[in-house]
């Protein structure tokens, strides 16, 4: 009978034990910054006052200690208080770029719920905002209170405040809401325009002038002219998932503020980005849809390349789908009728989005972008050599480097890998685009060739790379294989140089050999061991050891050399590239790229035409050259880019959106 007793004691102590471990695992799952990276995307509360085609409108899902805390919690215990350090520098600067004081103006009252409006509209009060200001069209900012309380006294020491500092009020009434407005400046600091409202007691809208703040109003109360009533939008969350923040960008802001060029077309140029942004553990990850124009109605008297004017067609003149003939160039007076030996399609074949087409209408278009073949994809990194330090997968890049909605993205990871994943400076990326631009066959091949020998990229102080001679390629070799290739291309870089991988026939080395000859490359079989290659030298005269610059061609002691310039192995299905011999000598596999498979495995878009991996070295230096970064380094004071472990991405179509997914890791 005394044993009941003690086994009532020990289970009430697991029961214990059990409520105590589930209530703090509740506590920090779902009350604690924890809870960040589990947030349900939701149409925000202030999108109601954001107008629908705003350039760029940013929410974020919590207020200005969570991300500090949860920066803490995931860190290392060594490196605790430098995250959180850092993510409060960020947070500070971004307020202060409004002309806030976080601290002693927010910290008290600021609640989950912040939303940021830029404007670039030529029609609104031209003012920017303090030092590193927002944008120079107007921006919006609307902020949540914890309490009613709060954002009514914060109202109240913000004017206060600017009126003792000389600012000159005033009160208004617009729509039934108070309005306060003012050059709202501090001392020692330049005077801005600023307005405020207060709605419903708990949400505060700040503008840097009156006309925007009056211009949100309005929109609240039309559901479609705001962004919280645009149809499709909650549809739209629901896939996307989970996110600490919501990104919603319009072209111009793609350009202007993301640092995106996009086709001049307008039925090339995408109309909306929509992404996401979510913590995990210590990756940030962006997952967007980048939403491509529908499909333009070709008219029915538009054949072959000369417009014509729609209004000249008579009733009587029923619409007749354009026969499928190969459009004339220009100066043929041929396109303009079509030929009578050619049979008239019924119906019009289904396209892809013009954005995912050649820019070129009168070119032959390339099959739209295809879905990837995971299990191609697998045999290509299997062969893999060496440690790599980047590692870009593309299905079609023949395809691809045609698609001016592509290109800006697709160039910079070409150029990084071959540069052996370090981001190139400006000489290789313009090199780069002159070799697709002889590539694309828009000159005849005798200008092609004159501008191989003459493309000479300009060199800069540090620059190591051999003086190409007369003759030579205007960009490495994996650009005109990427330009050829119409299957899966793997391209790699490592200390030994860059390697690539394709399949057998894409391309032939037979559709390779005039480029090459002309810019004087010579193509030999070379054995070694049980391999049999082929490689391409040039022959080069060299002078003796110690000869100046005023040694004359032909000297005693000149010899001949054939330095390396890429070789090619067949591997059953598969060909294999290299700059450097010395690759072949370390162990196939792919052991020494598994970090960078792992990165794309993250991604979960096996089947994404393209997806590009880096470590850390290179990650910084591409971060270092895009614009959002340089601004958000900017706010923070520096120092962003020093624990930034790698980074995947992918970009994979689907119909009429492109899925965009990108993983930023950091230090452990």
């Amino acid at each position: 009978m005394k044993g009941r007793p003690f086994l009532a004691v020990v289970l009430a102590v697991v029961l214990l034990t059990f409520s105590l471990g589930l209530g703090g695992w509740w506590l920090i799952g779902q009350r604690g910054p924890l809870q960040l990276a589990h947030h349900a995307l939701s149409i925000p509360r202030a999108a109601r006052f954001v107008p629908a085609q705003a350039p760029l409108s940013l929410y974020w899902f919590s207020d200005g200690e969570q991300p500090v805390a949860y920066a803490r919690a995931v860190a290392p215990a060594r490196q605790r208080r430098p995250a959180g350090e850092a993510i409060a520098r960020l947070r500070d600067g971004a307020f202060a770029a409004a002309g806030l004081d976080y601290h002693d103006e927010l910290a008290q009252w600021l609640g989950p719920g912040i939303a940021l409006v830029l404007f670039d509209d030529p029609a609104s009060e031209r003012a920017s905002s303090t030092a590193g200001g927002l944008a120079s069209g107007g921006w919006l900012l609307a902020l949540s209170s914890r309490d009613d309380e709060g954002a009514r006294h914060f109202l109240q020491r913000f004017w206060q405040t600017r009126s003792l500092a000389g600012t000159d009020l005033q009160v208004s009434s617009y729509r039934g809401m108070g309005l306060i407005s003012g050059r709202g400046a501090l001392v020692g600091a330049r005077a801005v325009p600023l307005a405020t409202a207060l709605v419903d007691d708990d949400l505060v809208l700040i503008a840097s002038g009156r006309g925007l703040l009056e211009r949100a109003l309005d929109v609240s109360q039309i559901p479609e002219l705001n962004q919280a009533s645009q149809p499709g939008l909650q549809r739209e969350l629901d896939h996307l998932g989970e996110g600490a923040a919501l990104l919603l960008a319009r072209p111009q802001a793609l350009e202007q503020w993301l640092g995106w060029p996009l086709p001049a077309a307008p039925e090339q140029r995408p109309t909306q980005l929509l992404a996401s942004l979510r913590p995990e553990g210590r990756t940030l990850v962006l997952h967007g849809h980048l939403q491509l124009p529908a499909p333009a109605v070709v008219p029915a008297a538009a054949v072959g390349s000369v417009p014509i004017d729609p209004t000249l067609t008579t009733s009587a003149d029923p619409p007749q789908t354009p026969p499928a003939v190969p459009a004339a160039k220009p100066e043929d007076p041929t396109s303009e009728q079509p030929t009578s030996a050619e049979p008239t399609p019924t119906a019009p074949r289904p396209t892809a989005p013009a954005a995912l087409q050649p820019p070129a209408a009168a070119a032959a278009a390339p099959a739209p972008l295809q879905p990837a073949d995971p299990a191609q994809q697998q045999q290509l990194l299997g062969g893999l050599r060496g440690q790599l330090t980047s590692l870009l997968l593309l299905q079609n890049p023949a395809a691809q480097l045609q698609l001016p909605l592509l290109q800006p993205l697709l160039q910079p990871a070409l150029a990084s890998t071959i540069a052996g994943g370090s981001f190139p400076d400006a000489g290789l990326t313009e090199t780069a685009k002159g070799e697709q631009r002889q590539a694309s066959g828009n000159q005849s091949q005798s200008s092609g060739q004159k501008r191989l020998s003459s493309g000479a990229p300009r060199r800069v102080a540090g620059d190591q790379r051999p003086v190409p001679a007369n003759g030579a390629l205007a960009a490495p070799l994996p650009f005109l294989v990427a330009q050829r290739a119409e299957g899966p291309l793997l391209l790699a870089s490592g200390p030994n140089g860059w390697q690539m991988g394709t399949a057998s026939d894409q391309p032939a080395p037979e559709r390779l050999e005039p480029t090459l000859a002309a810019a004087g490359l010579i193509q030999a079989p070379l054995e070694l061991g049980d391999r049999s290659l082929q490689v391409w030298t040039r022959l080069e005269a060299r002078g003796p050891r110690g000869a100046g610059r005023g040694a004359q061609a032909g000297s005693a002691g000149e010899t001949l050399q054939a330095p390396l310039a890429a070789w090619r192995q067949a591997s059953g299905p598969l060909a294999w590239w290299g700059r450097n011999l010395a690759v072949l000598d370390e162990p196939a596999g792919g052991r020494g790229s598994q970090p960078l498979q792992a990165a794309l495995l993250a991604l979960n878009h096996a089947e994404a035409p393209l997806q590009w991996a880096l470590i850390e070295q290179p990650t910084r230096a591409l971060l270092r050259s895009w614009q959002p970064w340089q601004t958000l380094s900017a706010l923070a004071g520096g120092g962003l880019d020093g624990s930034v472990r790698g980074l995947a991405l992918a970009l994979e179509p689907k119909g009429r959106t492109v899925h965009l997914q990108a993983r930023l890791s950091f230090d452990p």
